[in-house]
């Protein structure tokens, strides 16, 4: 580990501020039930990959960070809330998908922001998407490894399991087209509206005549993303 101190600093009630201490690992940190909070603004960290499990971290501040991968951050039980602005990850249109399909259900605040049901929905189905490349994939796709980096026991498993992977990518494929359908209808219009015991007539058939509305301007973008 790089920095610009020899040691880490003590937990000082439940917090561990690391802020511009130069970091390029989070080897060091060791486990602790005491640590709450880990502040690690203004550093070289490009993911979490080193970081121990932490039984009890529910907050991570890692802003102005290089950070590239969210590897790691799923091995924090009783994460809640992240802070990953002015950093690589922020500039991705999924970057709040993203987290929350890695850390899971549990995390309430993004980048300062709470975390929405509509959030969830997409994190849902982005977790279907990737579903059977996690299952059957021994490559860990985020750091972009190469076949090249493989030990000989990864490669052979790798090779063994290829003809499942394909056979699996196929018959997921409608499943996978239908996500991304589902997917670009809920950032154009939000959530699905919804009908009660309680709903009018009225209701009922302004609810008809925007689904009907949300059909026709799907079915428009798959003809224009055809005829490209």
């Amino acid at each position: 580990m790089s920095t610009s101190k020899s040691k880490i600093p003590p937990i000082n009630q439940g917090r561990l501020d690391l802020t511009g201490m130069g970091l390029t690992s989070l080897d060091e940190i060791p486990v602790s039930s005491k640590l709450r909070e880990l502040i690690l603004t203004d550093n070289q960290i490009t993911s979490f990959k080193s970081l121990q499990p932490q039984p009890n971290l529910t907050t991570i501040i890692a802003n102005r960070n290089p950070i590239k991968y969210l590897t790691g951050l799923d091995k924090m039980p009783a994460l809640t809330s992240i802070d990953l602005t002015e950093t690589p990850l922020e500039k991705n249109n999924d970057c709040v998908v993203r987290i929350l399909y890695t850390i899971g259900p549990k995390l309430q605040y993004i980048n300062k922001n709470k975390v929405t049901e509509d959030d969830q929905t997409r994190a849902n189905i982005y977790e279907k998407k990737n579903i059977v490349e996690k299952k059957y994939l021994p490559l860990e796709s985020e750091e972009d490894e190469d076949l090249d980096q493989l030990s000989p026991i990864e490669k052979k498993s790798f090779e063994k399991i290829s003809p499942i992977y394909i056979q699996e990518m196929s018959k997921h494929f409608a499943d996978i087209a239908y996500n991304e359908a589902k997917l670009y209808d809920l950032k154009q219009f939000g959530m699905m509206p919804v009908i009660t015991e309680d709903s009018t007539f009225e209701d009922k058939v302004r609810t008809i005549v925007h689904l009907k509305k949300r059909i026709n301007l799907l079915a428009d973008e798959i003809d224009k993303n055809l005829e490209e």
